[in-house]
């Protein structure tokens, strides 16, 4: 079982949002298996058990605002470590 991870998709415009939404390697993120939350301006994403070969993937937050501008925000493929053993 892996730790959970948590990534945050923070605006910080005025200007009112229509959507924000997650993807996992251009994917919906709901149909990936990963929670997703929104807070107002914000949102979460969060994956409970993160593990190496399932969740090494890009997550991308696409922020779309009332008058159809967007803006995207992506990270770098997720890198999960093995537990050290003793």
């Amino acid at each position: 079982m892996g730790s959970p991870v948590l990534f945050t998709c923070v605006s910080d415009s005025t200007e009112e949002i229509r959507d924000i939404r997650w993807t996992v390697n251009d994917r919906d993120a709901q149909q990936e298996g990963v929670e997703v939350r929104r807070m107002g301006q914000n949102s979460a994403l969060r994956i409970h058990g993160a593990q190496i070969k399932r969740d090494k993937r890009v997550y991308t937050c696409t922020v779309t605002y009332a008058d159809g501008r967007t803006e995207e925000a992506h990270t770098q493929k997720l890198k999960v470590l093995a537990p050290t053993r003793e």
